[in-house]
Order: structure tokens, then sequence, then C-alpha cells
């Protein structure tokens, strides 16, 4: 979250970075992340911006 309010936005590798797993595994995590309003897309399906 630090780094989601910093930047104002993240993507599928900072997220995979973060947690140190695969590019599979954090996909779903952005996604949850869009469904209850966190983060958004942008149009770039690795990336998203924050809705906070």
């Amino acid at each position: 979250m630090e780094k989601l309010k910093a930047d104002g936005k993240i993507t599928i590798a900072e997220i995979r970075d973060m947690f140190g797993t695969s590019r599979k595994s954090a996909k779903p995590i952005l996604e949850y992340m869009d469904s209850i309003k966190v983060t958004r897309k942008t149009g770039a399906e690795s990336e998203r911006i924050s809705n906070l």
C-alpha cells in the first residue's frame, strides 16, 4: 500500500517482486484490489492506478 500511495500506480511486476511470487500469482492480487476499489485498470493489462 505504501508504494501505491507514494507513486499512485502499481504494476504486476512490482506486486510479484514485493511478495516474491510469480506473475501468475500476482495478477489475481491486482484483480482483487480492483474489485474492492483500491485500484483500477488504466487500459494497460499490467498497470493499475490508485483509487484511494
